[in-house]
């Protein structure tokens, strides 16, 4: 059987043209390359909420950056850049929206072009599975318990469940 060269090559290239258009289409829609894409978090929306990052007696922690990052669930990793005060106000999408319900490791960074070794922050900080950090947020929560830099001061700042 002899086939209609031109009639078939166009016929493949639309099919070809089809692929690519719906790859590319799926690869937009899933956020490809999307590294600072905003994500909505899927366990309800952020509500308002504040704590307080306490260090040794006439050390500063000012502009440092309180992390939570989602543990068993898809979401925005709420932050929080300290206060001279120690204070810090969560946002996950919007400034000072606050946090979704839902449990979270917590991490600090030093603040921007101080390198951990100079500042306050012990080591283990740095990295939500290293400080033993976890909060619980919930709809009734405004505030999460201090959290403490001290050197003696216990890994888990404690729970509010």
């Amino acid at each position: 059987m002899v086939r209609d060269r031109p009639a078939d090559l166009a016929a493949s290239r639309r099919a070809g043209l089809r692929i690519l258009t719906l790859a590319l289409a799926a690869g937009f829609a899933a956020g490809c390359g999307g590294g600072d894409a905003v994500r909505l978090p899927t366990s309800g929306t952020p509500h308002p909420v504040r704590g307080k990052l306490t260090v040794p007696a006439g050390k500063s922690i000012a502009g440092a950056k309180v992390n939570l990052v989602p543990d068993g669930f898809a979401g925005p990793t709420p932050t929080g850049e300290v206060k001279a005060d120690g204070s810090f106000e969560l946002t996950s999408v919007t400034a000072g929206d606050g946090a979704a319900d839902g449990s979270y490791k917590v991490k600090i960074d030093p603040p921007p072009g101080v390198p951990l070794a100079k500042t306050v922050i012990p080591g283990r900080f740095a990295d939500e599975d290293s400080s033993g950090l976890k909060v619980v947020i919930k709809a009734d929560t405004a505030e999460i318990p201090p959290i403490s830099l001290a050197p003696d001061a216990k890994a888990a700042p404690g729970r509010r469940d």
